[in-house]
């Protein structure tokens, strides 16, 4: 109103004034909401803060206007009452994740004018702080002479995705070395695995060598052990049987250095002889066979070189050949004479006499 516009009975003019108010008919929007996460799609992380900025100020901000899924909020913040940090806590997960959500719905604040929200934002994130486990396998046989293997890492973790990549140096390993390790089914690893030396072999993946894709780290895995055996079986061929014998036939025991399979009868090779009443079985040391000659002279025993093997795969080298001689035919007198010297007719009282045998006689006696 202008100065003088009015006056009073006595005349005097109004002093100019001026009202002013300010029309505010839009609506405040949710301009972003984000979290200190970034935009990570996972975390280990149970409280953490998200910042909520409007449009303009908020009149009416209350953490019980917002909405939550899996989680609740501890506190919120605000310098001006435009942007908000509220503190976020997801609810406790055991042995899976779930998806922390919250939503700023439309309609739940009003400006200074009045006026409600416009939009709606929401913000989600998959929460879980289980640990991967690891478990180390083989289809390989143990014990094993293979120079190379493959053993299989199996990963369990909670979110579905490939975890971050391991190698040589994430495993403690004894008795051989990872040469190679395929991630090709991530989180599924392939190892190739050569041996250094014979004996045990040991491979464990080490605690915290890996993380999923929030983060968690790996508790350790099974100790995976199996053995490395290049050595040969040796095999003897024995008999309590004298040496030459007259028995119609006799045992003969086959002994091995270690337990072996496949060792049959067919396996043995005889000369001059028979075999039969074959004993022994699977994973066993001691064999015997029973040995009947097919006439006089040498007979021999032989086992050959991979005639059986042992549980690591290895063949056992040759025995030595085993041999004695079988005679059953009785020896005779071939002939009885005179010593040399000797007159026919003598008048000696006491002489000698050459008695001749068809072959060598251990028991003659007077």
């Amino acid at each position: 109103m202008d100065d003088g516009a009015v006056q009073d009975l006595a005349g005097n003019g109004n002093v100019e004034q001026t009202f002013e108010i300010t029309s505010d008919r839009t609506p405040p929007t949710v301009v972003s909401v984000t979290s200190e996460l970034g935009g990570a799609d996972y975390t280990n992380q149970q409280e953490f803060d998200l910042t909520i900025e409007f449009s303009e100020e908020i009149a009416d901000f209350d953490l019980s206007g917002l909405n939550f899924s899996n989680a609740t909020a501890t506190g919120s913040s605000t310098a001006d009452n435009i942007t908000f940090v509220v503190t976020i806590l997801a609810d406790d997960v055991t042995t899976s994740s779930h998806t922390v959500g919250v939503e700023v719905p439309q309609n739940a604040f009003t400006d200074l004018a009045g006026n409600s929200l416009g939009n709606s934002e929401t913000y989600s994130i998959e929460f879980g702080d289980t640990r991967p486990t690891a478990v180390l396998s083989s289809s390989e046989p143990d014990p094993t002479s293979s120079g190379q293997f493959e053993v299989t890492l199996s990963v369990t973790e909670i979110f579905g995705e490939p975890v971050n990549g391991i190698d040589a140096a994430d495993f403690s390993v004894t008795g051989a070395a990872i040469t190679d390790i395929d991630d090709t089914a991530n989180p599924e690893f392939v190892l190739t695995v050569e041996p250094e030396q014979e004996g045990l072999i040991s491979i464990q993946l080490n605690e915290n060598a890996l993380n999923d894709a929030a983060g968690n780290q790996n508790e350790a895995s099974n100790e995976f052990t199996i053995t490395y055996d290049t050595s040969q079986p040796l095999v003897s061929i024995t008999s309590a049987e004298p040496d030459p014998t007259n028995a119609d036939n006799f045992d003969v025991t086959i002994t091995f250095t270690k337990p072996v399979f496949g060792f049959t009868d067919s396996d043995i090779v005889a000369g001059n002889a028979q075999l039969s009443g074959f004993t022994g079985s699977d994973g066993g040391t001691e064999f015997t066979v029973t040995v009947t000659p097919d006439g006089d002279g040498l007979v021999t025993i032989d086992v050959p070189q991979g005639a059986a093997q042992d549980a690591a795969g290895n063949d056992n080298e040759a025995a030595d050949t085993f041999e004695i001689t079988s005679d059953r035919t009785p020896p005779t007198i071939t002939a009885i004479d005179r010593a040399p010297g000797l007159n026919d007719p003598t008048n000696q009282s006491e002489f000698d006499i050459v008695i001749t045998f068809s072959e060598e006689i251990t028991d003659f006696d007077e």
